[in-house]
């Protein structure tokens, strides 16, 4: 028996097509089930399938949220003869023909295990950033404003510092610090600070 099920959204003009889509594809209208909120009619359509049954869906989205969903669901449905098909997504088909076939299902287990070492990679990235705390350096937003306002310092010199700082949006204090690491000799003539001379 071919059962459907999807998730509704907050635009319930879909409902009609999506039960069309799911009828289309060969589940009869009294055997499609759906959420607004929550999973509670999936929970009740998974301890209702039997084995041959096939679970169809409009997408992945519908039944699962991560990789490792995707996973547990297909070996729950594996164990107890169930196949899944999704719509939207046409390589994701556990028909009879290939539920059993052990070079898919090990490609999905590898698949699984590449994206768990992804996460704790990133995870373990994160913590290491956080253990750190703020990079050093200048932030580039800050360089960007340095950069532009050494070009005007060379390319100006009727301009003052504040004038300079100010079409930028930089602080005369930072601009002199960075200014004094960049150039030692020209901190010793230094512009004038306020207006155009």
């Amino acid at each position: 028996m071919i059962r459907g099920y999807f998730r509704l959204n907050s635009d319930k003009a879909k409902l009609h097509e999506q039960v069309a889509l799911l009828i289309e594809a060969g589940a009869s209208s009294g055997n499609i089930l759906f959420d607004e909120c929550g999973d509670s009619e999936l929970r009740r359509l998974l301890d209702m399938l039997e084995k041959g049954d096939t679970l169809l869906v409009p997408g992945l989205a519908d039944v699962c949220r991560s990789i490792g969903e995707i996973f547990n669901l297909l070996r729950n449905l594996r164990k107890r003869e169930v196949f899944i098909r999704s719509l939207s997504e046409p390589w994701f088909d556990f028909s009879p023909a290939n539920m059993y076939s052990k070079k898919l299902f090990e490609i999905i287990r590898q698949f699984y295990l590449l994206a768990c070492q992804l996460d704790v990679a990133q995870e373990q990235q994160k913590t290491n950033e956080r253990l750190r705390g703020r990079p050093k350096g200048v932030k580039w937003e800050t360089q960007n404003k340095l950069n532009a306002a050494f070009v005007m310092y060379n390319q100006h010199t009727h301009l003052s510092v504040a004038d300079i700082c100010r079409s930028v949006g930089l602080n005369d204090r930072t601009f002199y610090r960075h200014l004094s690491q960049r150039e030692p000799l020209e901190m010793a003539r230094r512009r004038s600070k306020g207006a155009k001379p």
